[in-house]
Formats: C-alpha cells, structure tokens, sequence
C-alpha cells in the first residue's frame, strides 16, 4: 500500500525509521540526539518510537515482547501485537535511518513553524500587540527551533584531530605557545596562551582579585602583545566614564 507523502509530514519515512530500529536497536544512536517522539506526526509512531527510546535508555532490547510491556495501554492505539508484529517482520536496514530522520525533523519544524505563524496571527487579531513584540516572540520561538536543529551528534573526532594538530605545532614551534601570552608564564603553559575561540572564566570567592586579575591579562595582552582588548565591566554604572 501506498503511503501519503505530504509537505508536512512523511508518514514513510517515519515508518523506516520503526523498522530500521527494529532491524537493529543500535540505529536508535544516530537519530536519538536530534529525533523526538514529538517529530513524528503519525500518532501510533510516535507512541512506537517513545517506547524504543525509552527500552534503549534502560538497556533493554527492542522488539515486540518489550514494546508491548512498555507500551502498555497504548498498546490497543498503535495496532496491537499483530501490527508490532508486523512492523517487526517488514523491518528495513538501518543505513539509511539518519536520512529518514532528517525529513521527519524538517516536517515537524515545517509543522511547528505554521503553528507558531498561526498563533501570532490569532494572537494579533484579538490583543492590541505591537510590531516589536510580535517579532520579538517570533525570533524567541524560531531560536528555539534551531538551537535544537544544531545539537552536536557526539562524534568527537573532528575535535580530537583539532587537539593533534595543536600540539604538533607546538612540538615544531620548540613548545612556544600558539596564542597570544596573557604575560603568566604558567597560565601559558596551562592554556597555550589566549587562542580564537577560546571562553575562559575566572572563578573565585569574593574579594579574591579577580577583577585585577582580568584587568592584568588585558593590560598584558594590549601593551604586550598588542593585541585589540575590549573590557567590559558589568559591575560599573552606565554614568562612569570609560577608561581607554
């Protein structure tokens, strides 16, 4: 039969996914970082696709007994044994599971962002709202979509090679360091100096000169290195004047 492939929502990609997963549990760790039960749009693979994640985090197997302990009395609403059984027979590979998870992301956030779109324009017919907020709540929501869009897969082999290449070219260097020296001889060696990129916090009970502390690295590093500093000081009222 058929399935409805819609702008919205693929119901066959959803149901590969289910199959890919039974075929092979271990699938479930290419989409679980960036795949909700909430993606899918099929009721019945939503609830399928709960349960597997939830049998995966507890590090029990996939397969129709477990599905129907763990579903429970959804169990009736997805098909019953017989579908999961069938589900489980027609089970597809698993290579192409990243790919069917990415279409049901991109549905649900086409999906999301109607919704979103929809309730603005309700919410602007009945309530006297400005043009500021409506954009402001619109870029809240949209940030929301995409912060969740750019999740890290956990691969952290692009990184390690980063890391190789730096301390081969410190080993070249004689150990000199890569960035720019804070003017400490031993937080250079700590750090490699003040590198792009870089988000470093200095942390200390009250009155334990970090503010000093921060302010001798920036000096070092402009008179010193003379690299470009901005300072910014959250502590200081909008009326003190800035020092250059």
């Amino acid at each position: 039969m058929a399935m409805e492939v819609n702008r919205f929502y693929n119901l066959e990609a959803e149901l590969n996914i289910i199959g890919a997963v039974f075929r092979d549990n271990n699938a479930l760790c290419i989409i679980i970082d960036f795949l909700d039960s909430d993606d899918f749009y099929s009721t019945r693979y939503k609830l399928i696709y709960n349960a597997s994640v939830k049998l995966y985090e507890d590090g029990k197997p996939i397969d129709v007994v477990a599905l129907c302990d763990k579903l429970g009395t959804s169990l009736q609403e997805v098909g019953g044994i017989s579908y999961l059984g069938e589900l489980y027979g027609s089970s597809l590979p698993s290579s192409r599971v990243e790919f069917y998870g990415e279409i049901v992301k991109e549905k649900a956030n086409l999906r999301r962002m109607m919704t979103l779109l929809e309730g603005q324009k309700r919410d602007r017919e009945g309530k006297d709202k400005s043009c500021d907020e409506i954009v402001d709540s619109l870029e809240n929501a949209f940030l929301k979509l995409k912060r969740k869009n750019n999740l890290q897969d956990g691969n952290a082999q692009q990184d390690l090679m980063q890391v190789i290449d730096m301390l081969e070219k410190r080993y070249q260097n004689g150990g000199e360091i890569q960035g720019i020296s804070t003017g400490y001889r031993v937080i250079d060696k700590m750090l490699g100096g003040l590198n792009k990129e870089d988000f470093i916090i200095i942390a200390a009970r009250p009155s334990m000169g970090k503010t000093a502390m921060a302010l001798n690295l920036a000096l070092n590093t402009a008179l010193r290195e003379e690299a470009e500093v901005a300072f910014f000081n959250l502590e200081v009222g909008k009326n003190n004047k800035s020092i250059k």
